[in-house]
């Protein structure tokens, strides 16, 4: 499983749960949503409040994905749900 989080530097939510996240040692992919680099990953995975974070299947597929009022224990559930180390 893989874990990954749309977000900003300008998100005070998306830092704070990536600073989490970076402490618990836990791996994630980042992905800059403001970026315009980004803008197409993000429009084909209807990212439209941050942070949204998806997890993904070892075949990329989304098994589980949240956006908004998400909250680190939501995350941290959804890890331990789907076993991620």
């Amino acid at each position: 499983m893989k874990l990954r989080i749309y977000g900003s530097d300008s998100c005070e939510k998306c830092r704070l749960i990536i600073g989490a996240l970076t402490l618990l040692e836990r791996e994630f992919e980042f992905i800059d949503a403001l970026s315009d680099l980004n803008q197409d990953l993000c429009d084909l995975n209807d990212v439209d409040a941050l942070p949204h974070i998806q997890l993904l299947n070892e075949h990329a597929k989304i098994v589980w994905q949240a956006s908004d009022e998400i909250t680190l224990l939501d995350i941290l559930n959804q890890l331990e749900t789907n076993e991620i180390k």
